[in-house]
C-alpha cells in the first residue's frame, strides 16, 4: 500500500481530516557568486587575499624540485631536522618524501605531536574563502594538520575550488573517515575577546601551490 493511501486509511479510522498533499519544495539554489566567473589565475588570486587575510602564509612553486627548496627554507626557518616533520604517506607527497627520506611517516599521535611540523596534501583549496580541505584516510592522519605547531598543505590547480559547495560535489559518494576544513591558523577567544592564536591547533598554516606535479 503506498504511504499516501495509509496515511489516508489512517485518518479516515481515527475520524480526521485527510492529509493534505504536501506542499512543493521551493527551489532552494543558490544565485551566482562571484568566484562563479573567476578564471583559474583569478581564483588562486582570490583563495592568496581570503587566506593571507587569516593570518595564512602562501608560497608557489613551478615543480617539485621549486617545492622541495621552499621546504628545505621552512626547515631552516623553524629550525628543525626532516626528523621533526610529519608527512602523510598518500602518493601525492611521494617526490616530497624522496628528497626528505627523514621525514616522520608514523601515523601515531603520540608521535606526531613530538614533531614541530606537518606536512599534507590538500585535497582543496576554497578560493571564495581561503580554506583548505583535508581528507583523512590510512597514512592521511587528522592529527598530522592538528598537533605540530606548523602545519605546511600542498595543493596544485586541480584542487583549486570556488566554493564548499564545490568541494561536496566533487566528493559525490566517494567515503572517507573525516573532511577537515582549515581556515587560517587555530584562533580561539574567551568571554573577554582576548585573541590567542595556536591553542587548539597549528600556530602556523602555510600553503604551498605547486604549479605542475
Amino acid at each position: 500500500m503506498a504511504e499516501a493511501e495509509f496515511l489516508r486509511h489512517l485518518a479516515e479510522a481515527l475520524g480526521r481530516p485527510t492529509p493534505p498533499k504536501p506542499a512543493p519544495l521551493p527551489d532552494y539554489r543558490l544565485p551566482p557568486r562571484a568566484v562563479d566567473s573567476l578564471d583559474e589565475a583569478q581564483r588562486l588570486d582570490a583563495f592568496v587575499l581570503a587566506f593571507e587575510a587569516v593570518n595564512g602564509r602562501f608560497f608557489r612553486a613551478h615543480d617539485w624540485d621549486e617545492a622541495t627548496g621552499i621546504v628545505r627554507a621552512l626547515l631552516d626557518e623553524l629550525a628543525i631536522d626532516e626528523g621533526q616533520a610529519a608527512v602523510w604517506t598518500g602518493p601525492e607527497l611521494e617526490p616530497l618524501r624522496r628528497a626528505f627520506p627523514d621525514l616522520y611517516s608514523g601515523g601515531e599521535a603520540t608521535g606526531i605531536a613530538r614533531r614541530e611540523l606537518g606536512i599534507t596534501w590538500a585535497h582543496a583549496a576554497i578560493a571564495e574563502t581561503g580554506t583548505l580541505a583535508l581528507m583523512a584516510g590510512p597514512g592521511n592522519g587528522r592529527a598530522t594538520s592538528v598537533l605540530p605547531p606548523a602545519h605546511l598543505a600542498i595543493f596544485s590547480k586541480n584542487e583549486l575550488v570556488g566554493t564548499m559547495g564545490e568541494v561536496f560535489e566533487r566528493l559525490g559518494d566517494q567515503p572517507f573517515r573525516a573532511l577537515n576544513f582549515i581556515t587560517g591558523p587555530s584562533r580561539t577567544s574567551d568571554i573577554e575577546m582576548d585573541l590567542t592564536i595556536g591553542v587548539h591547533g597549528p600556530a602556523q598554516v602555510i600553503a604551498l601551490y605547486l604549479e605542475t606535479r
